[in-house]
């Protein structure tokens, strides 16, 4: 068996961290409430177990968590990076980056960079904004490789989506095109994560209608609240 680290965020904004040891050969979800104070608290447990170990992962994510997590993000120094799941880019994490994509990490590429790097920027792509809430956020992040999912393995893994035409007015639900997703806020805004040059460079806040977005989805291992 071995040993991991396990993380539990409640709503009152307490992180309590533990360890579990354990070994199973076993997939599954369960769902478990209790209450905290006056509220009712529902923890969803993913569990992934591969062969001699187990990744569990205790959230209470919603939507509205999802929403809150990108407005901040919003607000601080972030930009783009293929590969980034919003830590703060420093030299060793930019180069773990380019020895994973080093057909896009050309020198040129390598040398936009330059005054980003060390200088306490947040580095992420468009699934790295969301895969940052997953993983419990800036302040506490923990590398979780079972929600580490690229654009279209998100749209895939849903279980809930559509067209974007019939778009429910709910925060929190995330927006697929090819190659790329977003978080829709309400009120015909996203915020998405893109080095687009129409956009800008990191987190940025955009129209519905400036996107050709092609379907909406509730991002797994979320609980939408309506």
């Amino acid at each position: 068996s071995v040993l991991k680290h396990h993380y539990l965020i409640l709503n009152s904004g307490v992180l309590i961290h533990f360890y579990l040891k354990i070994t199973f050969l076993l997939s599954f979800s369960s769902v478990f409430t209790f209450t905290a104070g006056n509220r009712r608290v529902n923890i969803v447990v993913d569990y992934l177990f591969r062969c001699k170990g187990a990744i569990i992962m205790l959230t209470d994510k919603t939507n509205y968590g999802l929403v809150r997590h990108v407005q901040k993000f919003l607000a601080l120094p972030t930009v783009y990076l293929w590969g980034g799941l919003g830590q703060i880019l420093s030299l060793a994490l930019f180069h773990e980056v380019i020895k994973r994509y080093p057909d896009y990490y050309t020198e040129k590429k390598q040398h936009e960079y330059e005054g980003f790097i060390d200088n306490n920027y947040y580095a992420l792509d468009c699934s790295g904004l969301i895969k940052n809430y997953l993983m419990n956020g800036e302040n506490y992040f923990s590398y979780n490789p079972a929600v580490d999912y690229n654009s279209k393995l998100f749209i895939e893994k849903a279980t809930t989506k559509g067209a974007i035409c019939s778009l429910p007015e709910i925060p929190g639900i995330c927006l697929y095109l090819e190659g790329h997703v977003g978080v829709y806020i309400g009120n015909g805004d996203v915020i998405e994560a893109t080095n687009n040059p129409d956009f800008g460079n990191g987190v940025i806040k955009s129209r519905l209608n400036q996107r050709n977005w092609e379907q909406w989805f509730y991002c797994p291992h979320i609980r939408y609240e309506d």
